[in-house]
């Protein structure tokens, strides 16, 4: 099992931790935009967003993985990495728990500690390397912050319909 711990007041970023406390990466974000840097097996990665529906990870060598929106009206995203697929599945309408499959198998699960905090309990298949697990978690994380976003906009527009 992985930790994930929030980095800084304004939770730009977090660490990934292992289960005996010990650094396996870390994520550094913009606060403008759904971008910034991935650090993992002692090397820097990039993460951006190529389009709304589409999520990277990249390097030097290119484009190291994706996750890719399926469709616009579905909470499901594809991963690919290393000529690997697999899809990030939502646990539920009304949850923020995010399932990793392979094929139709659960293969890990990313799961909020807490109701509203950004602190994370994950399980992910452990041949994926350091980079990929911190980037499904940015991948998240970042779906989490849509959520939050959208969900806060909503609420502040009702708020100023009923004045």
């Amino acid at each position: 099992m992985l930790l994930v711990r929030p980095r800084g007041s304004f939770r730009q970023g977090f660490d990934v931790l292992d289960q005996g406390g010990a650094p396996v990466g870390a994520f550094l974000g913009s606060a403008w935009r759904e971008s910034g840097r991935i650090q993992a097996g002692g090397e820097e990665w990039e993460f951006r967003r190529e389009r709304y529906r589409r999520l990277s990870l990249a390097g030097p060598q290119g484009v190291y993985a994706a996750a890719e929106r399926v469709s616009l009206w579905s909470g499901r995203w594809r991963l690919t990495t290393g000529g690997q697929a697999y899809e990030l599945v939502k646990g539920g309408w009304f949850s923020r728990r995010y399932e990793l499959l392979a094929g139709d198998a659960v293969v890990g699960e990313l799961a909020p500690r807490g109701v509203f905090g950004s602190k994370a309990a994950v399980e992910l298949p452990p041949q994926l390397p350091p980079a990929v697990q911190v980037f499904v978690i940015a991948v998240v994380m970042t779906l989490w912050r849509r959520e939050q976003n959208s969900a806060s906009g909503a609420a502040a527009g009702a708020a100023g319909a009923s004045s």
